[in-house]
């Protein structure tokens, strides 16, 4: 069984983009999922390095190895933002996420297209 749930606030690190915190609700006992951080903040999960430090992943991007626990125990410990409110988010490094294009091909519904279905030969 997991630890009891909190929110870790986060931020982007970079200076251009908006300085607005995002909250998760992680399980202190289970591994980093990098993912969900990149994904909160729109960042490619490969590169999501947490107060800067580089964490092992596994798959889907979930860092096994160390638990929300022990890397919040370890920001404190340097004296670095742990993400216990909105004032001292981790601040989250990373590239951004590549844009998601919409999909094309068959799955398109043309009933409702304004000209209606596309006549067939």
């Amino acid at each position: 069984m997991g630890s009891p749930l909190r929110t870790v606030h986060l931020r982007r690190s970079s200076p251009s983009s908006p300085a607005d915190t995002v909250a998760i609700t992680v399980d202190g006992g289970s591994g980093v999922d990098l993912a969900r951080v990149g994904l909160a903040l729109g960042l490619d999960p490969a590169s999501v390095r947490p107060n800067g430090y580089f964490l092992s992943r596994g798959p889907g991007h979930v860092c096994s190895a160390v638990t929300w626990r022990a890397l919040l125990a370890f920001f404190a410990k340097r004296g670095l933002p742990t993400g216990a409110d909105a004032a001292a988010p981790v601040v989250v490094h990373g590239r951004p996420a590549a844009p998601t294009a919409p999909s094309s091909g068959c799955a398109v519904d043309h009933m409702d297209h304004p000209l209606g279905p596309p006549l067939l030969p």
